[in-house]
């Protein structure tokens, strides 16, 4: 299953909806939710999500993600004999990084 996240008013809320989310996942799709993998945390501490941690109005994307992401653009333009494709890959990376315009992570 993907990954997802849900921003609530009250963690009373967010258990209710975690309730209902595992009895649909349960009872139409036959899957469950892991356990250990539901974190509830205050919305002004950010999610991290997808390489990047998301806040109310503000989007990071992690020095770690950004340089995995230059590293793989570099081994594409070495090992890839086709430049159509590395023209893809390089389209797909920039509107993947287009999310974040020229924010990266401070935490």
């Amino acid at each position: 299953m993907d990954d997802f996240f849900i921003v609530g008013n009250s963690s009373q809320e967010l258990l209710y909806l975690i309730q209902l989310i595992r009895n649909f996942l349960s009872s139409c799709l036959g899957l469950n939710l892991h356990p250990r993998k539901i974190n509830l945390t205050h919305v002004n501490k950010g999610v991290r999500f997808l390489g990047a941690v998301v806040k109310p109005y503000q989007r990071y994307i992690y020095p770690k993600c950004l340089s995995r992401l230059k590293g793989k653009i570099l081994c594409d333009c070495i090992e890839e004999k086709n430049p159509y494709r590395i023209l893809d890959k390089r389209k797909s990376y920039a509107g993947y990084l287009s999310h974040f315009g020229n924010r990266l992570c401070k935490d």
